[in-house]
């Protein structure tokens, strides 16, 4: 956002976070669209290897074979999947026998039985911080089974 506005290009927090996944996981053309073809630009001439770096990972050199944009995306998520499931969960189990832990996409749901919610927070911080390099904001929601809550009060 601050590079962006550094070039005149003000925009808010959530039109950003848009260019920057544009930019991150469209095609390597130039975008038809203004704002788009600016802020690729001024992306382009302030990281220059990282421009470099995910286009090559979508395909963008002259010779590539692989000329798949959505590359990238997979790539990605390849890399959840293994985080979650062969370290995460994995170290959930062996730490926390008893645990019933099953991840949905990049969350995973424990059961309140267990009350290890924390230590599920904990372990998951821990490896994603490991591997990323910074701790995650990761939060804890409650789900209520509303068709229990309902049948409670009709006791």
């Amino acid at each position: 956002m601050t590079e962006f506005a550094k070039e005149g290009l003000s925009l808010s927090r959530s039109e950003t976070k848009v260019q920057v996944l544009r930019i991150l996981f469209a095609r390597n053309r130039t975008p038809k669209d203004e704002t788009n073809r600016r802020a690729r630009q001024i992306f382009k001439d302030r990281f220059p290897t990282v421009h470099r770096i995910f286009s090559k990972v979508r395909g963008h050199e002259p010779g590539d074979k692989f000329q798949n944009f959505k590359r990238f995306a997979i790539l990605l998520q390849r890399i959840e999947s293994y985080l979650m499931l062969d370290v995460i969960l994995k170290r959930i189990y062996k730490e926390l026998p008893g645990t019933i832990a099953v991840t949905i996409h990049d969350s995973i749901m424990t059961g309140i039985l267990t009350n290890n919610a924390e230590a599920v927070r904990k372990i998951m911080t821990d490896e994603l911080t490991y591997f990323i390099g910074f701790a995650p904001k990761i939060k804890i929601e409650i789900i209520i089974d509303e068709r229990k809550e309902e049948e409670k009060g009709n006791q």
